[in-house]
């Protein structure tokens, strides 16, 4: 959306004429009404930050809204949303890498402790064994799927450690 709304301003159409065009070119009917939505409410002399803020289907993203602002007060859409286009762009590439670089020690982890339960299973005598083994393996999981949890939420966590790449 953002690339494409910055192409076709930096052809010389306005913003209200390139969310129509936009809106036209989607096959996505939400994102059409709420394009359209806008381009009437540019027309009728709303700011575009306050229409994106109030739109409720699609909710658009806060980084967005904020660049819109920053555009609004220096006149530099285009830029703004060429920016914001290459962050967004940059963060994908880095959870992609992330993802990449903590998908091998997550299967070891995991497949360790599934092979921790089998053979308790294999040398378990009683069924109480067999439970607290069950429980144990069952909490390990739990265990480092909140801590992992924990780390990519957490404030400055790792969704918003991407904007570490904005100063790359």
């Amino acid at each position: 959306f953002t690339r494409t709304l910055s192409e076709l301003l930096n052809a010389g159409i306005d913003l209200p004429s390139a969310l129509e065009a936009y809106a036209s070119l989607t096959s996505n009917r939400m994102l059409q009404s709420a394009c359209l939505y806008q381009a009437e409410g540019l027309l009728n002399g709303q700011a575009w930050p306050e229409l994106l803020a109030e739109s409720r289907q699609p909710i658009w993203p806060v980084d967005l809204i904020a660049w819109a602002s920053v555009a609004q007060r220096t006149g530099n859409l285009v830029t703004c949303l060429d920016f914001l286009t290459n962050d967004w762009s940059k963060a994908g590439e880095f959870h992609q890498q992330l993802g990449r670089k903590l998908a091998y020690p997550s299967a070891v982890l995991l497949l360790s402790l599934a092979l921790a339960w089998f053979t308790g299973t294999q040398f378990s005598a009683d069924m109480q064994s067999l439970l607290l083994l069950t429980a144990g393996v069952v909490a390990g999981i739990v265990g480092i799927a909140g801590v992992t949890a924990h780390v990519v939420l957490r404030k400055d966590g790792l969704y918003e450690v991407h904007c570490w790449s904005r100063r790359s």
